[in-house]
C-alpha cells in the first residue's frame, strides 16, 4: 500500500506481504533478486531498493538491522493499524528468504512446494513465532498488568 498502516480502513485486512510478494527476509536480505534472476526473470534491482527503504522506514529501523527486528517492528506497526484483522504468513514467522510463488514462472520456481524449515507442530513451540504472535496482538486485547497485592 502506498499509505502508511495507520491509514488503513478499518475493514481491512492487514499484512506485511503476500504469497506474490518478497517475503520480509528476502527483502531484506537481498536474495528475493537472486531467485528472480535464477528463474530468468529481470528483477528491478532499484524498486525493490525502493521497497526496502520504505520497510526500513515503516519499521523504523536501522537499514543495518537484523531480520527478526524487521519482522517484530512490521508487525507490531501492523498491529496498531485500524485494520479489523491482521496476519503474518509462515514465511515471515519462519525468516523464511524464499517466497511460496514466483509471479511469471511455472517451471522455472518450485512455486506452491517449498517446504517450511520445520514442521508445522513445531510452530507452537517455536520462541521468534511466539514473539511474533504477542507483536500481533492488538493493543486493547495484550494483558494488563495485575497490579501487586500485599
Amino acid at each position: 500500500e502506498r499509505v502508511a498502516p495507520g491509514r488503513y480502513p478499518r475493514g481491512s485486512l492487514g499484512a506485511v506481504t503476500t504469497h506474490d510478494l518478497p517475503t520480509v527476509a528476502g527483502l531484506w536480505h537481498g536474495t528475493d533478486l537472486d531467485a528472480q534472476r535464477h528463474a530468468g526473470l529481470a528483477p528491478d534491482a532499484a524498486r525493490l531498493a525502493r521497497l526496502r527503504d520504505r520497510v526500513r522506514r515503516v519499521a523504523d529501523v536501522r537499514a543495518d538491522a537484523g531480520v527478526d527486528e524487521v519482522v517484530l517492528r512490521l508487525h507490531a506497526t501492523l498491529a496498531a493499524s485500524p485494520s479489523l484483522l491482521v496476519s503474518a504468513t509462515l514465511e515471515d514467522a519462519l525468516r523464511v528468504e524464499q517466497r511460496p510463488n514466483l509471479p511469471g514462472t511455472a517451471q522455472e520456481h518450485p512455486n506452491w512446494s517449498i517446504p517450511l524449515p520445520i514442521p508445522l507442530e513445531a510452530l507452537v513451540t517455536d520462541p521468534f513465532v511466539e514473539r511474533l504472535a504477542t507483536a500481533l496482538q492488538r493493543p486493547a486485547a495484550r494483558p494488563r498488568a495485575q497490579p501487586a497485592r500485599g
